[in-house]
């Protein structure tokens, strides 16, 4: 099988990436790197949450055997949510639904069953499901950004035209994600090739999460209460999941061209930050109330013989 080999520009700023394939070829076998994207992401996922759990001194089986259902219900969960919302994609051809490399994983669909499946987990183990998302934060996310390296490589996460500065443009031929009308009446033509010019989406992705990382990194031996992580986490993703479907179908920022999916992210957004500042005030309360019961030498002796409950497992 010989592979047409198609490059990506960035006109607005002047980088043009050489041409590259969409798979690896191997003498026999063609491997999209899309699915070497998603296996190295859930190694190196697996191998941070192993990591954390360790640093956190929990019960490692919850993770060696939790993880690998989780990690298997978010596939499926994302994949399911992803058909659902782009059915008229997969309708003419129903084969594709069970071939990631054609089509993607809805965000909202993998999280939904890695929470479900963390309750079930938790209660199964008698422990903490909050605990063992907070824990599963940030595996998750180095997973997803390794994901996002491989969508770039095979060119399927894009949004609609754009004429910005960051623009992105992918050879006509080679486009495997949306085609509306206002992308195709923008094709441009660059040294004989038609190139669609649209949002770099998966860059988009990156670029959020990789910050959200950073952050979460910087918290979590800081964090006031179980569940802290994961909600920020949550945060983040409805941000991105705004920014997104903006950049998806050309409604920015501006009411009047606001979608009605990115209204309901909107005020996900608004619950989110507000469960968080309420929750760290009421844990504050609490310090500041047990200090004053115990006294000053009280709460010196129970962080001294209770270490972990000083920065809540860390």
């Amino acid at each position: 099988m010989i592979l047409e080999i198609y490059g990506i520009r960035f006109p607005g700023i002047g980088i043009n990436f050489p041409e590259f394939a969409k798979a690896l070829k191997l003498p026999g076998i063609s491997i999209p790197y899309m699915v070497i994207a998603v296996v190295i992401g859930i190694i190196a996922g697996y191998a941070f949450t192993i990591y954390e759990a360790r640093r956190t001194w929990q019960d490692m089986s919850v993770y060696v055997n939790g993880t690998a259902l989780i990690i298997i219900f978010s596939i499926i969960g994302g994949r399911i949510f992803d058909v659902i919302v782009n059915w008229s994609d997969y309708r003419s051809s129903p084969i594709n639904v069970l071939n990631i490399n054609k089509g993607g994983m809805n965000i909202v669909g993998a999280l939904t069953f890695a929470i479900v499946v963390c309750i079930v987990v938790a209660y199964n183990k008698k422990t903490s499901a909050t605990r063992i998302m907070d824990t599963l934060c940030c595996g998750t996310m180095i997973g997803q950004l390794i994901i996002y390296i491989g969508s770039f490589f095979t060119r399927n996460a894009y949004g609609t035209y754009s004429n910005g500065k960051f623009a992105m443009q992918i050879p006509l031929l080679d486009t495997s994600g949306i085609m509306n009308q206002k992308i195709q009446d923008n094709i441009v033509k660059y040294h004989g090739t038609a190139y669609i010019q649209v949002h770099p989406v998966c860059i988009y992705k990156f670029l959020i999460v990789l910050l959200l990382l950073v952050f979460v990194l910087l918290l979590r031996k800081r964090k006031k209460f179980d569940g802290e992580i994961v909600a920020w986490c949550l945060l983040g993703q409805t941000v991105m999941k705004f920014i997104v479907d903006g950049s998806m179908y050309g409604r920015m920022i501006l009411l009047w061209k606001v979608s009605f999916a990115q209204i309901m992210w909107l005020i996900c957004a608004i619950v989110i930050i507000c469960v968080i500042f309420v929750k760290r005030h009421k844990v504050a309360k609490q310090m500041e109330s047990d200090d004053k019961k115990d006294g000053f030498a009280g709460r010196v002796i129970s962080r001294f013989l209770n270490p972990a409950d000083d920065d809540n497992d860390e």
